[in-house]
């Protein structure tokens, strides 16, 4: 069975064309571990299924600073600032911050 090493840049492949749903099939193939974890909540976000990302982010049990930063993306990417800032609150980490601060200027221009 393939695993994290074999998916994960395959899965980033998909994240880089949008290709959410091709990510969740390979994502299926392997073992589940944090790295495929990470590309695929990644592929998500990007690929516009980012509530599907969202929820798996809170399912990983060994999250990491990439899991958080692509949690507080996926918040950014559906526009749920609020929820963004909230989970940084919880686990600050650097792409976690851009992505907050994107979250919140999109949120700031949608209501000029």
């Amino acid at each position: 069975q393939p695993d994290g090493v074999k998916c994960t840049p395959a899965m980033n492949a998909c994240e880089r064309g949008s290709q959410w749903q091709a990510a969740l099939e390979i994502y299926t193939l392997s073992r589940g571990d944090v790295a495929s974890s990470d590309a695929f909540i990644s592929s998500c976000t990007r690929g516009a299924a980012w509530p599907l990302g969202l929820s798996l982010a809170a399912a990983v049990g060994d999250a990491t600073a990439v899991t958080h930063g692509s949690a507080v993306a996926a918040c950014a990417a559906g526009g749920k600032y609020l929820l963004a800032l909230n989970l940084l609150s919880q686990h600050p980490t650097v792409s976690g911050l851009g992505a907050a601060l994107d979250a919140c200027g999109s949120a700031s221009a949608r209501r000029e």
